[in-house]
């Protein structure tokens, strides 16, 4: 995928937890329960369905807290019950893209992406908490084969904080589905730092150092923190003569002269920030459509090569990113 304006970027798609909740996720409910519930799954294809309709080009799985310790809370942390959950999520993903006709105008893709979606423990690694290193990677390792095997065609390890749990998303994800492309994208909050301090310049020197060709930013404290997040990506890209340049695909390229892979950038904000509503205890999100629009349009302007939304975003979100990108 080119860095340059004249090169169509790709639309990612919006918000699962924030979906689900419109349709009765209650609180506390385990979401990837749903994607097993003969009653709950078809609505948790509608917002594939909804995304795609929107202009998505790669949706993801309803698998966020798919990893044992996450499901562990709702005592679904059997081996049996993670493969179960992750693959009948992918399955799910993989269907509603296979629906949908492709390839469309603008858009580099042959057809749309089912990202087997990967989030963090919820623990942190030693020696500062008490997980071990291995026992993160088995963990993710096994999720990554339920997603494989369920029909995902990539893997998005997201919404992290700490730079040693990427590294053992990232290896644990190769080893349970070999040949399936890897990204990762990181939660940054206000100073442009994560919650564990890491820096957007130190994501994408491991992507170099792990040979990621895709890595970015999601969920955060909106758009314009995001966008200050991804400039700083952005030079630290290019100063490691990572660029994609002069390539209308996705494959993973050699940046220009340097030998190193090309490194494609991916942009994901929250739609505003949350308030919830005094009377009815419903929580809404401050960004509105054109926000996301003119976000979208500024982050292809510096070179991100896949723009979607998180938190809070829906459809219409995404089909005002998509219109704003020409897809």
């Amino acid at each position: 995928m080119s860095a340059t304006t004249d090169t169509p970027a790709v639309t990612s798609d919006g918000a699962m937890g924030t979906q689900l909740q419109i349709r009765g996720l209650g609180r506390g409910e385990c979401p990837e329960a749903w994607n097993a519930d003969a009653a709950k799954s078809p609505l948790v294809s509608a917002i594939h369905d909804e995304y795609l309709r929107s202009g998505a080009c790669v949706v993801e799985t309803n698998t966020f807290g798919g990893n044992r310790m996450r499901l562990a809370l709702h005592s679904l942390g059997s081996p049996e019950r993670v493969d179960s959950l992750n693959r009948t999520g992918a399955a799910l993903a993989k269907h509603s893209c296979s629906q949908r006709p492709f390839p469309l105008p603008g858009t580099p893709l042959a057809h749309p992406l089912a990202a087997g979606s990967v989030g963090p423990t919820g623990s942190l690694l030693e020696p500062l908490g008490p997980l071990a290193p291995a026992d993160a990677r088995a963990a993710f390792r096994e999720q990554a084969a339920a997603l494989g095997g369920g029909g995902a065609d990539m893997l998005l390890v997201e919404t992290m904080s700490s730079l040693e749990e990427v590294r053992e998303a990232v290896l644990g994800c190769r080893e349970g589905a070999p040949g399936l492309p890897v990204a990762a994208t990181m939660s940054f909050e206000r100073r442009g730092r994560t919650l564990m301090g890491v820096t957007p310049k130190a994501l994408v020197g491991l992507a170099a150092e792990l040979g990621l060709a895709l890595v970015g930013a999601n969920c955060g404290s909106g758009a314009d923190e995001t966008a200050k997040v991804m400039r700083e990506m952005c030079a630290a890209r290019d100063a490691l003569g990572a660029t994609p340049r002069g390539s209308s695909s996705t494959t993973p390229e050699s940046g220009p002269g340097t030998g190193q892979q090309a490194i494609y950038l991916m942009a994901q904000a929250n739609a505003g920030l949350p308030s919830v509503d005094a009377a009815t205890g419903e929580m809404h999100y401050s960004g509105t459509p054109e926000q996301m629009a003119a976000f979208a349009r500024d982050m292809r302007g510096i070179g991100v090569n896949y723009i979607g939304a998180c938190c809070g975003s829906t459809p219409q979100h995404i089909a005002a990113i998509c219109a704003a990108l020409a897809c």
